[in-house]
C-alpha cells in the first residue's frame, strides 16, 4: 500500500555536473531497481531512491527517504531513513 504523493525512482534523472544535464537521456550507471516486497505499506509523501530493497511486512513512515534497504517486518522513518523498529 502507498499513501498519498508517495515516490519511486530507479534513476537520479539527470547527471550533478552542470555540463551533462544538457544529454537526452539518462546514463545507465545511474540507475538501479526498486523493489518492494509483499505487504509493505509506505507512508504519505516518502521518497524511496534506486537501488533499494524493502522487505515483505516492512513499513515506511510518512515523509521518509529511503537511501538503503530495509529488512523485512522494519519500521523505517526519518530523513534519511533509518529503522526504528523491528516487528
Amino acid at each position: 500500500m502507498f499513501g498519498s504523493e508517495v515516490v519511486v525512482t530507479d534513476t537520479d534523472f539527470h547527471p550533478v555536473a552542470p555540463e551533462g544535464r544538457r544529454a537526452a537521456s539518462v546514463a545507465a550507471a545511474s540507475m538501479a531497481p526498486v523493489l518492494i516486497g509483499n505487504e509493505v505499506f509506505i507512508g504519505a509523501r516518502a521518497v524511496v531512491l534506486k537501488g533499494v530493497t524493502i522487505g515483505s511486512g516492512a513499513v515506511i513512515g510518512a515523509a521518509a527517504v529511503v537511501t538503503h534497504d530495509v529488512p523485512p517486518r522494519a519500521i523505517a522513518a526519518g530523513n534519511p531513513a533509518r529503522i526504528i523498529a523491528q516487528m
